[in-house]
């Protein structure tokens, strides 16, 4: 028996256009804990429609500062703050 969820899922490539940003700015900030994603089966994943609204609706430019500023995830700790 499939479960059934009521969570609508997007492709990297549906969310990037959402946010207006390039796909690979979307997987840097899934490593870096800004979004999360949702496997869909063995190898494919999917982002959650509401937490791209709620990137959306929060604002997601500190997001951008944030990967433009470090140019890497690697700079970026846990909880999403600059390392110091």
């Amino acid at each position: 028996m499939k479960r059934q969820t009521s969570t609508q899922l997007l492709t990297y490539p549906e969310a990037s256009h959402r946010l207006g940003v390039g796909v690979s700015c979307l997987r840097k900030w899934v490593r870096m804990g800004r979004l999360p994603q949702v496997r869909v089966g063995t190898k494919a994943t999917r982002i959650p429609i509401e937490a791209v609204e709620d990137l959306i609706r929060t604002g997601w430019k500190d997001t951008l500062d944030d990967v433009i500023r470090t140019g890497t995830s690697e700079a970026i700790v846990p909880g999403g703050r600059p390392a110091a």
